[in-house]
C-alpha cells in the first residue's frame, strides 16, 4: 500500500510520553495517542517518529503534478500562466497560483499532467507537454513524506511539467497580462470551466507568488537546462 511507508517512519508515542498536541474532533478535546485519517488522496498521521511527535503527510506517488504553461514572446521574454484559484488556507480570496492536482489511484505523474491539463488549462494536447529537469519536489520536508518509489519505479514526489504555447497563440490589450487567443484552448469539465481564463504574467511576477509550488515550477522551467529547451 502506498502509506505503508508513513505508517513504518511515524510510531507509536514512548509509554509515559505525552503528546505534544490537543487533540479536538467536532469542537471536543480526545485524548489519543495515534491518529490517523486515510482517504484515496492522502494519509494524515500524528505520532513520534523516533525524535519528536509530529505530523506526517503522504499523498499518492509522493504528490501530483504542477504544470508550468509558458510561451516566449518576440523580444524573447518568457510569460507564464497561472489560473485563479480558491486556496482558503492561503488566502480568503482566490489567488493566482500554477495549475497543478493530485495523482488518482493508479495514474501516472504523466498521466496526472494530461488530465490537468485538459481540467485546468483545456489544451488537450499532449505533445505540449514535457517533464521538467529536477528531482521528485518535497512541499515541505517537516510534513511531507517523499521516500521510496512508486509502482512504475520513478521516485516519489511532486513533478513540474512545462506546457509550451506559441506567441500566435494569445494575445494582449495593455502589454501586462496575456491571454489565450478564442479557440486555442477548451475546457472539458465544469471544474475546468470555473477556473479558466489562464493569465499570463511574465515569470519574474510568477517568481514572487505566495504559493510556493509556483515559485519552484518557475525555478524548473528557468534553470539552465530547461531554458536551452525553450530556445530549441
Amino acid at each position: 500500500m502506498a502509506f505503508e511507508k508513513l505508517r513504518s517512519l511515524l510510531k507509536e508515542l514512548p509509554l509515559g510520553r505525552l503528546p505534544g498536541w490537543q487533540l479536538f474532533v467536532d469542537g471536543k478535546e480526545v485524548g489519543a495517542r495515534v491518529v490517523e485519517l486515510l482517504s484515496e488522496y492522502a494519509l494524515f498521521r500524528w505520532g513520534f517518529n523516533g525524535v519528536y511527535d509530529t505530523l506526517g503527510i503522504e499523498e499518492p506517488g509522493g504528490g501530483g503534478a504542477v504544470l508550468v504553461p509558458y510561451f516566449v514572446d518576440a523580444d524573447g521574454m518568457l510569460w507564464i500562466g497561472v489560473v485563479k484559484q480558491p486556496r482558503p488556507y492561503q488566502s480568503e480570496e482566490p489567488v493566482l497560483n500554477l495549475p497543478r492536482g493530485f495523482m488518482n489511484p493508479g495514474e501516472t505523474h504523466f498521466e496526472t499532467a494530461i488530465r490537468e491539463d485538459s481540467e485546468e488549462i483545456g489544451s488537450g494536447e499532449e505533445s505540449r507537454i514535457t517533464l521538467l529537469d529536477g528531482e521528485g519536489g518535497n512541499p515541505n520536508s517537516t510534513f511531507f513524506i517523499t521516500v521510496g518509489t512508486n509502482a512504475d519505479g520513478s521516485l516519489k514526489g511532486v513533478r513540474f511539467y512545462g506546457v509550451r504555447f506559441s506567441k500566435n497563440e494569445v494575445e494582449t490589450l495593455n502589454g501586462v497580462v496575456y491571454r489565450f487567443r478564442e479557440g486555442v484552448v477548451s475546457a472539458v469539465t465544469l471544474d475546468a470551466e470555473k477556473i479558466m481564463g489562464t493569465a499570463f504574467l511574465p515569470w519574474t511576477d510568477v517568481a514572487q507568488l505566495g504559493c510556493l509550488m509556483s515559485n519552484a515550477g518557475v525555478a524548473r522551467l528557468t534553470s539552465m537546462q530547461a531554458l536551452k529547451k525553450i530556445a530549441q
